[in-house]
């Protein structure tokens, strides 16, 4: 069995204690360094796209309304004799 076996427990407790304590200086430290080396390697900006000149246009006339279509009313009119009679073709019907 190796030392680190037999200790491992106490081993453990030591880091932990450590980390504890460092803790906030790490983060402190780690978070200047990200900052220095972000503005150090940082991308270059990339071009901005050319808007087009836009071109005033004259308003376009307004049409004039539509005329609303006045539908034909059909009107039924019986024939004189009273009856119903159709013509289709060679026949004639007939209904009195």
């Amino acid at each position: 069995m190796s030392y680190y076996q037999r200790n491992r427990a106490i081993i453990i407790a030591r880091q932990t204690e450590y980390h504890n304590k460092n803790r906030e200086r790490y983060l402190a430290y780690m978070k200047e360094y990200n900052k220095k080396y972000y503005l150090a390697h940082r991308p270059p900006p990339k071009p901005k796209k050319e808007k087009p000149v836009k071109v005033k246009r004259e308003p376009k006339p307004k049409k004039a309304p539509k005329e609303k279509k006045v539908k034909k009313e059909y009107l039924f009119v019986p024939p004189p004799n009273g009856g119903v009679v159709v013509e289709r073709g060679q026949f004639v019907l007939d209904f009195p």
